[in-house]
Formats: C-alpha cells, structure tokens, sequence
C-alpha cells in the first residue's frame, strides 16, 4: 500500500489508497462525488503525541481540527458544513419589516453593465429565484444593482440608500463584547463558529417583499429572504440569533459571530453540542474555514478572547 505522509493523512473510502496532504498548508481539495471521514493522525511535538483529526466540508478544502470531539460532532451534525437549505418554515420565523410610512414607490433607471458582467448577473438572480431567495417581480418599486465581488465570488447587492432613507429605524440592540466581561472570567476553552450567508436566513415580511425589488437590464427582481445591504438588516438578524441561541449562558452572539466559552474540555463539549443542535435545528450552516474549535486565546470582532479577559489584536494597535 501507498504509504500516507508521515504528518497528515485523509482516508477516502471510495478509493483504495489514502491522498496525501501538504505539511505547509495543511489543506487540500476534495472532489464532491466523494465523502471522507475524520480519522486521527499523530503527530509529535516537543516530546508528545497530539491528536489531529480531518474534516472535510462539501465543496471546499479541508481542514485540520484538534480534537476528536469535534470531528464527531460535525460528523453527526453533517448539514452544518453543507450548502445552506434555507428553511420555508423554521421552528420560530422572525420577520423583517420595511416600514416606510407614507412615502411613495420609488422607481430608479437600471445601471448598465458589461455583457459578460450582465450574463452573470442574470444566472445569479436565477439561482436565487431556484432557491426561492427572490421571485420575478412586479414590483412599482426599483431598486438599481450593484454588483461587488469577495474573494472571486459575485455578490448582488441593491443600492438600496433612497429606500433606507425612509425607512423607520428598527431600535433593537446589537450588543458590545465589553457587556461580557462577567460571563468571560474564569473561562479557559473557547470556541467561535462564523456562519454562511447568515442574513438570507431571514424571511421578508409579504407585504414588504415588493419594496426589495432590484431592477436589472433584463428584469425586476424582488428578496423574500433579507438581502444585503438594508437598515435595519443587523437588527433584525441580532433578534433572530437571540431566538436561536440567546437563552444560553455560555454563548455570546454578535449578529452572525458566535463566541462559546466553558471552563472545561467536559463542559465545552457539553455546550458545543448544544449549540450544534440548534443550528442544526434552525438550518443555519457554518464556515469552517472561518471557525476555531477548543482554543485557549479566541480571536473574536478584532479582539484576543483568553481567561485574563480580553483585549485588541496586536494588528488593530500596531499603528496607534
């Protein structure tokens, strides 16, 4: 048999030898038509022995997590790390409300963009609409697009600034990581979990979905979930988090930034769990590229999470 690397390996049980994975990065494309499982690997560092288990997310590369228990946990809660499937009716739907008064439509001129830009911009809306994010419109409302692109991807954004400037201030509070000092003292394992396409979890209010139509060269769209780039859209997510997980203890929720904290490895894998079955529950996904899972020192909203308490990452400060 094909030798595995000496550090890392990740068993496929569709093929017959193991692929090998790199030292320096620690990562490595998948193929979506396979399915691996996490499996420890040893490694020795300054005289011991510590675990190194693999967990692979559909689609994307994977990822070196340090610690059985968590590779068991993703494992029996599989749809995390999966595309999202947003839920039509969740256990609890918290509604977001576009309330503009008395304030008429109002109706903007689409925005010319380039032929290949336009095209793309085209089968996007009609993933969307597939996926029953937004629906072909008839909106007397019309929104211009903006188009931004993160990391490579596309990301269809409204300019939605003459809208949010009628729109009545929604007052429910975000809250500030310095509120939890309390909770903090004394915790020595963290957790932070940072979830996919959080805001489109959202539904839209019926009789305030037409207000979200987007017009393009070729069409009128409108959201049934919250788009990007709303007032109102953070309070509205902060409300429905708190449905979620708000009644526990030992997590701190900044709109879709989850900070868990124990005061032991029995304690953490307890509420782990926990928070996995809820999000689970509420069929939110999470980015495991962006999570990290049974540290001592926690980076969490640009800020050093430790048992100490908290304080600014080093980047923040440099050039004060």
């Amino acid at each position: 048999m094909e030798p595995c690397h000496r550090r890392h390996r990740s068993i496929d049980f569709g093929r017959r030898f193991p692929e090998k994975i790199s030292p320096s990065s620690g990562f490595t494309k998948r193929t979506p038509t396979r399915r691996r499982f996490a499996v420890p690997c040893q490694r020795r560092r300054k005289g011991n022995f510590t675990n190194q288990y693999i967990i692979t997310q559909d689609n994307t590369s994977l990822r070196i997590i340090p610690n059985e228990k968590i590779a068991v946990y993703l494992h029996e809660f599989s749809s995390l790390t999966k595309a999202p499937q947003y839920l039509e009716n969740p256990p609890k739907t918290v509604y977001h409300r576009i309330v503009t008064g008395e304030n008429g439509p109002i109706r903007q001129k689409p925005r010319r963009l380039r032929k290949e830009v336009a095209a793309e911009v085209e089968k996007e809306f009609r993933n969307n609409v597939k996926c029953g994010l937004c629906s072909v419109s008839d909106s007397e409302w019309a929104t211009p697009l903006v188009v931004r692109r993160k990391k490579g991807k596309m990301r269809i954004i409204g300019d939605y600034r003459l809208l949010n400037a009628i729109t009545e201030r929604d007052s429910y509070p975000i809250p500030n990581l310095q509120d939890s000092t309390q909770n903090l003292a004394g915790k020595t394992v963290f957790s932070t979990i940072d979830l996919v396409r959080a805001f489109h979890n959202i539904v839209i209010h019926p009789d305030d979905r037409k207000k979200t139509a987007i017009i393009t060269p070729n069409g009128l769209y409108h959201w049934n979930r919250l788009p990007f780039g709303m007032r109102n859209g953070p309070s509205s997510f902060q409300r429905f988090i708190n449905t979620v997980l708000g009644d526990l203890p030992f997590v701190f929720c900044f709109i879709d930034d989850v900070l868990i904290y124990s005061n032991n490895t029995d304690k953490h894998n307890e509420h782990l769990k926990i928070v996995f079955q809820r999000l689970t529950e509420y069929g939110l996904t999470i980015n495991l590229e962006k999570c990290s899972f049974y540290v001592s020192e926690a980076k969490f909203l640009g800020h050093t999470v430790t048992k100490d308490g908290f304080q600014p990452n080093d980047d923040r400060i440099q050039y004060i």
